[in-house]
């Protein structure tokens, strides 16, 4: 976080007087910032000699915000106790945290909504706007082919906490990790077995808690540890399965003499396509049939009259649950 803040305090420097600018902070068409004091003596950037066209809005507001919370921090003094100190550090790290979500505000793309990594890009009226948008939504301005570059050095430093720290992840983030939160171990799901065959369940919390859930829970609902498994699928059942540090769902459900079967991956969606199950379904011990697939939760049906075919008292499914 303290390299965020210094990143961030060395960008909103003056070029030229080396002073923090305060707004209006004055933005050229090739994305350099000068200060107004500089400005007014200064009629083209001295970086790059293009012309001054508009304000920088989103690095106003971080040098704003900044000052505004620096103005907090107690000053120091020649009888500070140890509360004291850690009082002092405690306002620091809260500091920093508020600089990361001033900037996270600043760098989100208000057409689409995501965070905006280089390029970003500039309006007549000084609006930032990520590369894939291209339009400002703020005033529908122009956009200009100029490039914000203190915005985009700000954006790649920008350090922030994980949004399931308060269920025990302790990652320390920047943007080009935010893909974490979709796959963080720590992100709250909904049971699995809500819509289970004979389940309605509205429990919700962490997947680590789920197999303590499902084994209290659902008493009903068979539990299995491995990257095999054989079942009678004469009778509808529920079966939870921990292989290859993922948890599947097994649903078996026997109706009007037919039977449907679904096998999902509980986690994000793009993991389904990592997986895939081989099933051979037996009966007395003959393979009726062979059919590999990968995870989904749609429902397949086996094909009709399965049970009349069969005069065993028991059609077993194997499942072995592999890596694509």
């Amino acid at each position: 976080m303290a390299r965020t803040e210094e990143i961030t305090l060395k960008e909103i420097e003056c070029p030229v007087c080396f002073e923090y600018m305060s707004p209006p902070i004055m933005l050229c068409r090739r994305g350099h910032n000068l200060c107004h004091t500089c400005r007014k003596d200064i009629s083209k950037c001295p970086i790059c000699k293009e012309k001054f066209i508009t304000k920088n809005l989103a690095l106003e507001e971080i040098a704003n915000k900044i000052k505004l919370l620096h103005n907090t921090i107690p000053q120091p003094s020649n009888h500070r106790s140890p509360y004291d100190l850690l009082d002092e550090q405690r306002t620091k790290i809260v500091i920093a945290e508020e600089v990361s979500r001033i900037i996270l505000r600043e760098v989100k793309c208000k057409v689409c909504q995501n965070y905006s990594l280089s390029p970003i890009y500039f309006c007549v009226n000084g609006h930032s706007t990520c590369n894939a948008c291209k339009k400002c939504r703020t005033c529908a301005g122009p956009v200009t082919s100029g490039r914000n570059f203190a915005l985009e050095t700000i954006a790649r430093s920008a350090e922030y906490q994980c949004r399931y720290r308060d269920f025990g992840c302790a990652s320390i983030l920047t943007l080009l990790q935010a893909q974490h939160e979709d796959e963080c171990e720590y992100k709250p799901v909904m049971c699995p077995l809500f819509d289970a065959v004979g389940v309605r369940c509205s429990w919700s919390g962490i997947s680590q808690d789920f197999k303590f859930h499902v084994m209290h829970e659902h008493v009903s609902c068979r539990v299995f540890e491995g990257t095999f498994i054989s079942l009678n699928i004469r009778y509808s059942s529920n079966t939870v399965i921990f292989a290859l540090n993922k948890m599947f769902l097994m649903s078996i459900l026997v109706k009007n003499g037919a039977v449907l079967y679904r096998f999902n991956l509980e986690g994000p969606a793009d993991d389904i396509d990592k997986y895939k199950c081989v099933n051979r379904l037996l009966s007395g011990g003959d393979v009726i049939t062979t059919f590999v697939f990968s995870p989904s939760p749609k429902w397949k049906e086996f094909y009709g009259g399965i049970f009349m075919d069969c005069s065993s008292p028991t059609i077993m499914l194997n499942v072995c649950i592999q890596k694509t």
